[in-house]
């Protein structure tokens, strides 16, 4: 049994227990989010977390680059995007490097998500963002 998925939600919580966020996980299967999180006498954010084991290789020739990639998609065969209202934030999470992207849902503009080592890229100023949390109205 995979346990990506779950180790990944484990680690995002802590994360966000330790900046003083409650959370709680939906009791059933939530179709949406993974996580709720709130601050005292704060609304609740709705949390989608995406997670990976470790960085991946381009594999081309003379073009070893090293990325790290999540599926901003629900599903397993057919990956369909999340609708605005679903969820409020990403957190895309690797377990063996301990990296955290918090992404709000409306600057998730692509299905696969790649981020590259060394590159100032789109999503970059992501990691480790957790004071966007804070901003969310």
């Amino acid at each position: 049994m995979n346990q990506t998925g779950p180790r990944g939600e484990l680690l995002v919580a802590e994360q966000l227990m330790a900046r003083d966020w409650i959370v709680t996980t939906p009791l059933a299967t939530a179709p949406y989010f993974d996580l709720l999180a709130t601050k005292t006498g704060g609304a609740f954010l709705r949390i989608q977390v995406k997670t990976t084991l470790k960085q991946r290789s381009d594999g081309r020739p003379g073009r070893a680059e090293k990325y790290y990639q999540f599926q901003l998609a629900r599903g397993l065969s057919s990956k369909k995007k999340y609708a605005k209202g679903e969820i409020d934030f990403f957190v895309c999470c690797c377990i063996t490097d301990m990296k955290f992207w918090v992404i709000p849902f409306e600057a998730a503009t692509v299905i696969t998500l790649k981020i590259y080592n060394g590159k100032n890229g789109k999503f970059h100023h992501f990691a480790d963002a957790w004071e966007l949390l804070d901003k969310y109205k």
